[in-house]
C-alpha cells in the first residue's frame, strides 16, 4: 500500500481496541482484485463478494481447529467478524448508519460512541490459520457459479456457510438451542435435503464419501448421528427449551460432530464438482470422526484429543499394504 492508502488504513483501524485498551495490532486487510475498499460508494456487489470471502476464509479457519483438549490451532467466528465504517478521503471515518427494530435509521456520534472492541473469546486465540487449498477451492467454486447461468445455486451455499459460521462463535451470549438450530439447517441448507431427519440422514451419508475412500469408516453411525441430529432441532426451533426426545449423544457432543462434520462434508461435496481433491487428513478426520461417535456410546472409552483420533487413522494408512 502507498503512504496515503496506510494513512487512510491506520485511521480506520483506531476505532479498533485491543485487549490491552489500546488500538489492534494484528489485523487483516481484505482487498478484492488488489483495491481495498475505501471509496464513498462502493459497488453493492463487490461489498457482497468482499462479505463472501470472509465467510470462506471463516470456514476455512474452522475447519482446521483442534478440539478435546487446549492444543492448537483453534480459532472462532469472531476472529473473522467484518466491521464496515463509511470512509472518505476528505472527511475521513463516520460511523455506520444502524437500523432500528422499526426500521428507523441511526448512527452514533464520533468519538468513543464508534470504539469497537474485540470480544474476549476472539483475544483469547493467538493466531487464525486458514487451510488453504480449501479457502482456494471454495473460492474459485464460487467464482464459477455466481458467473455461470445458474448463479443462484451459490445462494444455498452461501447461506449454509454463514449459519455453520454463526454457530461457532464461541459467544457466551449464544445459546446452544440457536447454535443447534444454525449447525443443522447448515446441513440441510447445502445438501439441498427437504426438511426431515431421515431425508437429511440419507442425503449425507450419500454426499459425505470421497470418491476413492483410503480407510474404512462407518457409514451406519454416521447416519444415526445425522438423524438423531437434526431430529433433537425440531424441538429447539419450535421454542422448546428443553427436548424430551431420547438421545443417544450429549448436547456438547452433538455440537462438536456438526462442527467436524460441516467442513469435512463440503469438501466433499466440492470434490464431486471436481473443485477438490480429498486430502489424506480429510480422508483420516473422516474415519476418525465416525470412530469417535461409536467411541462416544460408551462410557469406558478413554479420553483422546481429536488430533490423537486422527493421527490413529492416519497409522492405519501407513500400514496398509497399498500406502506408498
Amino acid at each position: 500500500m502507498d503512504d496515503e492508502t496506510i494513512g487512510f488504513v491506520k485511521s480506520v483501524l483506531s476505532d479498533f481496541i485491543g485487549i490491552t485498551g489500546q488500538p489492534v495490532a494484528n489485523f487483516a486487510v481484505v482487498s478484492l482484485r488488489s483495491h481495498i475498499l475505501l471509496d464513498y460508494l462502493v459497488d453493492p456487489a463487490d461489498a457482497a463478494t468482499i462479505r463472501d470471502y470472509i465467510d470462506i476464509a471463516c470456514l476455512s479457519g474452522l475447519s482446521g481447529r483442534e478440539f478435546l483438549g487446549r492444543a492448537e490451532p483453534y480459532c472462532n467466528s469472531d476472529c473473522f467478524l467484518l466491521y464496515e465504517r463509511r470512509f472518505d478521503s476528505m472527511t475521513g471515518v463516520r460511523a455506520p448508519m444502524f437500523r432500528r427494530r422499526d426500521n428507523t435509521p441511526f448512527g452514533p456520534a464520533a468519538g468513543p460512541a464508534m470504539r469497537v472492541h474485540v470480544p474476549v473469546h476472539a483475544a483469547a486465540v493467538p493466531r487464525a490459520s486458514l487451510d488453504e487449498s480449501f479457502f482456494r477451492a471454495l473460492a474459485s467454486f464460487r467464482e464459477i457459479v455466481v458467473t455461470s447461468s445458474d448463479s443462484e445455486r451459490w445462494t444455498a451455499w452461501q447461506e449454509a456457510i454463514y449459519c455453520f459460521n454463526q454457530a461457532n462463535t464461541d459467544n457466551e451470549s449464544m445459546s446452544e438451542h440457536l447454535e443447534w438450530v444454525l449447525m443443522s439447517s447448515a446441513l440441510e441448507r447445502i445438501l439441498g435435503a427437504p426438511p426431515n431427519a431421515d431425508a437429511v440422514a440419507k442425503r449425507f451419508v450419500e454426499a459425505i464419501v470421497p470418491e476413492r475412500p483410503q480407510l474404512y469408516f462407518d457409514l451406519a453411525i454416521l447416519r444415526d448421528w445425522v438423524r438423531e441430529f437434526y431430529r433433537l432441532r425440531g424441538d429447539f426451533a419450535h421454542g422448546r427449551i428443553r427436548s424430551r426426545k431420547l438421545r443417544r449423544w450429549e448436547s456438547w457432543r452433538h455440537l462438536l460432530f456438526g462442527a467436524i462434520a460441516f467442513p469435512l462434508l463440503t469438501k466433499a461435496l466440492l470434490e464431486r464438482e471436481k473443485a477438490y481433491v480429498f486430502t489424506e487428513n480429510d480422508h483420516c478426520q473422516l474415519a476418525a470422526l465416525a470412530w469417535m461417535l461409536r467411541e462416544a456410546l460408551h462410557a469406558s472409552a478413554a479420553a483422546k484429543s481429536w488430533h490423537q483420533y486422527v493421527s490413529d487413522q492416519l497409522s492405519l494408512i501407513r500400514r496398509s499394504p497399498t500406502a506408498s
